[in-house]
């Protein structure tokens, strides 16, 4: 039985962090499209994107998902912001392989990015950052 639960419990904390993920997302979209509009190259559109809409990842997951890490906030927020660097670099690197090698929409790639990425912000958050937070846990 308490497999089920585990699994049961896994299932709505990754429900609830696609609503995290969501809200994230369409700041990070904002970002990247308003800069593109204004001209800016894509590789700082998305960089731009990504680090303000990992600051509302931290926080809107804090609040509505995993609560305190247990942590002082700054190692909190550093956690969640060197977990990033690794999204970003992923997010990076299938950005370029669509749009430079493969000559793909840039925003249709972005969309791909973003799920994938999205995965590993959820797995890392809830097996490494907030492994040992109350709120994550039960």
């Amino acid at each position: 039985m308490k497999n089920k639960t585990e699994k049961n419990r896994l299932f709505s904390d990754f429900c609830r962090y696609c609503l995290v993920g969501l809200i994230a997302t369409a700041v990070e979209y904002a970002v990247f499209c308003g800069l593109s509009y204004l001209g800016c190259h894509y590789e700082i559109s998305t960089v731009t994107g990504y680090v303000i809409a990992t600051f509302f990842n931290w926080l809107t997951g804090r609040v509505l998902l995993f609560g305190a890490s247990g942590k002082p906030i700054w190692q909190e927020i550093l956690s969640v912001y060197a977990a990033s660097v690794i999204g970003l670099f992923l997010n990076m690197g299938i950005m370029w392989l669509a749009v430079d090698i493969l000559d793909a929409n840039k925003y249709i790639s972005k969309i791909v990015a973003t799920a994938i990425v999205f995965l590993w912000n959820f797995y890392i958050r809830k097996k490494v950052i907030y492994k040992n937070s109350q709120k994550a846990k039960t």
